[in-house]
């Protein structure tokens, strides 16, 4: 019998600084039951693939999405630029608020969907890091 197993690995976002690493999950699968020797890999496409996320068993839930500040460098992260209302701290790196969220051994990240520093929705769009617990 034939299946689709995918995994969840990461490597580490080359535009970001090397004192700051960033990195990016992707997903890795292979056909059928063999041990998957030939895996294709392929970034998160959205958000949805975040829900697709198996937790280990036997564990108790996760806490709520939320959001959290994430330090990251100037001009990389996953928007590419800081926004206006992101503060510069000393040594050129800073925290923008990203939605959060934790499953399968990662925390996950990605711009929040509304884009207010208080908005308690999260699972935002565009690129998506993630933090290897």
């Amino acid at each position: 019998m034939s299946s689709t197993k995918e995994r969840v690995t990461h490597i580490v976002d080359p535009t970001s600084a090397s004192d700051i690493p960033l990195f990016l999950p992707r997903i890795g699968g292979g056909e059928g039951d063999d041990g998957g020797e030939n895996q294709d890999v392929r970034p998160f496409q959205n958000a949805s693939d975040i829900d697709r996320v198996m937790d280990y068993p036997n564990m108790p839930d996760p806490p709520p999405d939320c959001l959290v500040m994430h330090c990251e460098a100037p001009g990389s992260g996953i928007d590419g630029s800081a926004e206006a209302e992101e503060e510069l701290y000393d040594g050129g790196i800073l925290f923008p608020k990203r939605s959060a969220k934790l499953a399968g051994g990662y925390i996950f990240l990605s711009k929040p969907k509304s884009g207010k520093a208080d908005a308690p929705d999260s699972g935002g769009g565009g690129e998506i890091a993630c933090i290897p617990l």
